[in-house]
């Protein structure tokens, strides 16, 4: 389910629902009844959280991962991000076909 999902991703990001909440500005209450599935989100609130997160509403909806695949591609994306921004103008090219391969493999 979706909120299998957000879960392992606050997980991965040692995130609460509470910062959730914050950083997608909706009620601690609703996020946790979102989260618990006594409550069903809008989209404008799925976007929200996806948002926050950094994940699509795409993401979010695809088949369920197992948790240490989805946690080690979450890890990889964060590496990759940080070698994107340390990575000099010349090296931007060979980096931007990388993320096309990337992308193409993980589908």
């Amino acid at each position: 389910m979706w909120q299998d999902k957000i879960q392992a991703v606050l997980k991965s990001k040692e995130m609460t629902q509470e910062e959730l909440a914050i950083d997608a500005d909706l009620s601690q209450s609703a996020v946790s009844a979102f989260l618990s599935g006594r409550k069903n989100p809008s989209l404008n609130s799925l976007i929200k959280m996806t948002t926050a997160l950094d994940m699509t509403l795409v993401e979010l909806f695809s088949p369920i991962e197992p948790k240490s695949t989805y946690e080690e591609l979450s890890r990889l994306k964060l590496e990759l991000h940080k070698i994107i921004e340390s990575a000099e103008s010349s090296q931007l090219h060979s980096l931007s076909l990388l993320v096309a391969i990337s992308k193409k493999i993980l589908r």
